[in-house]
């Protein structure tokens, strides 16, 4: 019989996209489509602002290496949640605020010595963020009022890979 004229057969990626969203509700903000990144990658704020974004893979995050990234309970209970849906993403990218010009670059030495001594919980505005994630228009940039540091984002690629570059949809798993 085959597929109707006019209407195309969703792509794998869209089928885990569209399954995502079923089992997920309101539980993920769809944040939008960028390349995945593969190492710490510096993203500079507003140029009047006092902060910058730095994003990196969540196992590259010193904080999480040395097992010094407190999760708050109410979001261990969310990703508990969601692993238990069965919602799985292919990456997990981790995001902090950085003072404004103290990352000249993301070496690994430099990140850990600008992220441990971080004042308490930086917050910046979801438009701001979602700009410095790839500047594309479909990210979403008017969902929520603020966001605080750090933000748990997942990534789910188009070849279900964690190939560097390849296309993925990135949603805000969490923020605290």
């Amino acid at each position: 019989m085959g597929t109707p004229t006019g209407t195309t057969t969703p792509t794998p990626w869209a089928r885990r996209s569209d399954r995502l969203r079923t089992l997920a509700g309101d539980d993920l903000q769809p944040l939008g489509i960028a390349p995945l990144i593969d190492a710490p990658v510096l993203y500079t704020g507003d140029p009047d602002g006092r902060w910058d974004w730095i994003f990196m893979p969540v196992e590259d995050d010193p904080l999480y290496q040395r097992g010094q990234l407190a999760i708050p309970a109410r979001i261990t209970r969310k990703l508990h949640r969601l692993h238990t849906t069965g919602i799985t993403f292919d990456a997990y990218l981790i995001g902090h605020e950085v003072p404004k010009h103290s990352l000249a670059d993301p070496d690994p030495k430099t990140l850990e010595h600008v992220l441990t001594r971080l004042p308490s919980a930086p917050h910046t505005t979801l438009e701001a963020l979602t700009s410095a994630l790839a500047a594309t228009p479909s990210l979403a940039g008017a969902a929520l009022a603020a966001i605080s540091d750090p933000i748990l984002i997942g990534a789910l690629t188009q070849d279900a890979t964690r190939r560097p570059h390849v296309p993925a949809a990135h949603y805000l798993i969490a923020r605290w």
